[in-house]
């Protein structure tokens, strides 16, 4: 697609490498080798750019459907960034490490930026290996480093190493780790983790810090900057201990997006009844720590009761057999859901499906138990590790799919 023509406030391109002649002879403006542009004697690009205007616009992961352009301006860059830095300890002494991609928030934001902001040093790969993962990190000196997904489960499952402890690790951040799995990392890989909770369109708005952490928590909300509750269908906050929608909006301007690229109905949806609604849905405790409980768009009701598809991951993934695991909701022939797991094993392990059922059995709610299993290879998944359940409910019941009721499994109340 030719985009030249509509690139009307476009001055200069530069660009990685030296540029092929004919191609930026052909173009309406000056072309500079990122060389040349890092010898020019003064800043080459003139620009008044003030902290409100739009820097980037970072898509969303995806993983419920069609990715959203989320326009951030500079503030919310830099604001995003000294908040982490300060929440992470970070110095100039650090050296940070990530796998992510960078059109990803967090590889800008808190792995870039946090750099940027605090004078530390950055080593960019290109893929997370969870064979190479702590070779590199010696290779490099690296002192903190970011994690997604089930990146910290995978970590643990790991063969144990003589020079586990042997690293200069001393601070990972992320989300979403279980607390066996964190307990586990921190003890035999002599690191501390840090938690929180937070999207591309607000930022990270409940951390811990190192001297308030409460495992399975995602922390308290940053009050300094944010307001943030817990709401039903109809926008009223729910009682403590109540699972309900985390919205949240700024204390300060401009800190969280400005809208949806080119997409004004979805910007208003998000921010109705002036409160960004986040579509996951948590629970909070006495003290003021919430508790992550699913994506709305990711849990399941099945026969009247609600199922969190991330506390059925977390029991499948415990078992040491298990890499990882998703669980995701298949139309049942009696009307609302029925739970299926499709399931990745440790390479050379075995597992019956049978046998998977006993160990849920043992360890959740009966109606949480998963109906359907399947065993893959992988599961699909975006450049930045997470799972696309979408495609997985497309795909539904495949011919490779095993049936619990049909295999006569009866299960203990």
């Amino acid at each position: 697609m030719i985009i030249q023509n509509d690139l009307t406030h476009l001055e200069k391109i530069i660009c990685r490498g030296q540029a092929n002649e004919a191609i930026a002879n052909s173009l309406p403006v000056p072309v500079m080798s990122m060389d040349e542009f890092f010898k020019c004697p003064s800043d080459p690009v003139k620009a008044d750019v003030r902290k409100t205007d739009p820097l980037g616009i970072l898509y969303t992961s995806g993983t419920t459907g069609l990715s959203k352009g989320v326009v951030l301006c500079h503030n919310a860059f830099i604001h995003l960034a000294r908040l982490i830095a300060g929440f992470r300890q970070l110095g100039p002494q650090d050296i940070l490490y990530t796998f992510l991609p960078l059109f990803h928030g967090n590889a800008q934001m808190l792995s870039v930026m946090n750099a940027v902001v605090a004078d530390a040093q950055l080593v960019l790969r290109d893929r997370f290996s969870a064979s190479t993962f702590w070779d590199e990190i010696r290779q490099y000196g690296a002192t903190q480093f970011n994690y997604l997904g089930a990146v910290m489960t995978i970590l643990s499952k790991q063969p144990p190493r003589e020079n586990d402890a042997d690293n200069p690790v001393r601070i990972c951040i992320g989300a979403a780790c279980p607390p066996d799995v964190m307990k586990h990392m921190e003890e035999r890989f002599g690191l501390i983790c840090l938690e929180g909770y937070g999207l591309t369109e607000a930022g990270i708005f409940m951390h811990w810090t190192v001297n308030d952490r409460k495992l399975g928590s995602c922390g308290k909300i940053v009050e300094e900057y944010y307001e943030a509750m817990l709401v039903d269908d109809e926008d009223n906050e729910v009682p403590v201990g109540q699972t309900g929608e985390i919205v949240v909006r700024p204390k300060a301007p401009f800190i969280m997006m400005s809208e949806y690229y080119k997409m004004p109905e979805k910007t208003l949806e998000s921010y109705r009844n002036l409160w960004f609604h986040t579509g996951d849905w948590a629970r909070k405790d006495e003290e003021g720590y919430f508790y992550f409980v699913d994506r709305k768009k990711d849990a399941l009701r099945r026969r009247g009761e609600n199922i969190s598809s991330f506390e059925v991951e977390k029991v499948i993934n415990s078992n040491p057999k298990v890499l990882e695991s998703a669980v995701f909701a298949v139309p049942s022939e009696l009307g609302e859901d029925e739970v299926k797991a499709n399931v990745v094993l440790k390479p050379g392990e075995t597992l019956s499906p049978e046998e998977l059922i006993k160990y849920c059995n043992e360890r959740m709610a009966y109606f949480a138990v998963p109906r359907y299993l399947e065993f893959v290879a992988e599961l699909p998944k975006t450049p930045t590790a997470r799972v696309e359940k979408y495609r997985l409910r497309e795909a539904g019941i495949t011919e490779n799919t095993w049936d619990r009721e049909k295999a006569s499994i009866k299960l203990t109340r």
